[in-house]
């Protein structure tokens, strides 16, 4: 089965960005011995990122399609959490392999992309303008959000890039109070990160993404030429 995958991995990839997947798993009949490539069912758990209630099935269905059509054979999707039965779902957990998940670049491009959103959306603003437009306190609140949410599944990723980055477990604590304390945020607290704890994270990440090697090999030749 790796070397299917190897074979097949550019339009995995392709797929899984395409469906909003973020993590990928085979499981079950593809992992054993007697797998056989045309011939065998392939069964594969997927986690797929934040989807609208009402686009879940038709993406879920697309992606079942496209599977069959890259592997060009009958492929079983099973979403992450759906398997009820605690005995089944055990042995998913246990057997299961994961190939796939997004790329590290692309949380830090979520970034990057939200921070000049907010730099754009502030530019020219004062504070005292700022109180008073909540259509614009809430667009900056919920870019916080994202950071917060991309920085987060960094830190599952790769708790070195994740350590690196000054103040991301209070970005990611942040997170969590806009989202679950709304009633409690402070106007001219959330306007003064714009200009400090903002640029700071946008030059780290910036840093990073602008190394111009893969992210698979940001530990081993990236690490170095920071610290130096």
């Amino acid at each position: 089965m790796s070397v299917l995958i190897d074979e097949k991995l550019e339009k995995i990839v392709a797929a899984c960005q395409r469906y909003g997947i973020e993590r990928l798993f085979v499981f079950c009949s593809a992992l054993r011995d007697d797998f056989m490539p045309g011939e065998s069912d392939i069964d594969l758990l997927v986690e797929f990122g934040p989807l609208e209630i009402t686009k879940r099935f038709h993406v879920y269905l697309d992606a079942c399609e496209a599977f069959r059509n890259i592997f060009q054979a009958d492929v079983e999707l099973v979403m992450q959490g759906a398997v009820k039965n605690k005995v089944i779902a055990s042995e998913i957990d246990r057997t299961k392999s994961w190939f796939m998940v997004r790329d590290l670049s692309a949380y830090l491009q979520d970034v990057l992309e939200t921070c000049n959103v907010i730099e754009d959306v502030i530019c020219g603003i004062s504070l005292e303008e700022y109180r008073s437009m909540r259509a614009v306190r809430s667009a900056e609140e919920r870019e916080f959000i994202i950071i917060g949410e991309a920085l987060r599944r960094v830190s599952a990723l790769d708790e070195r890039l994740f350590d690196y980055i000054s103040n991301s477990r209070p970005i990611v604590d942040f997170r969590n109070f806009l989202a679950h304390d709304y009633g409690a945020v402070d106007d001219d607290a959330v306007f003064g990160l714009v200009y400090s704890d903002l640029i700071v994270l946008k030059g780290q990440a910036n840093k990073v993404w602008s190394s111009e090697l893969p992210m698979s090999c940001w530990i081993l030749y990236i690490w170095p030429k920071i610290f130096s």
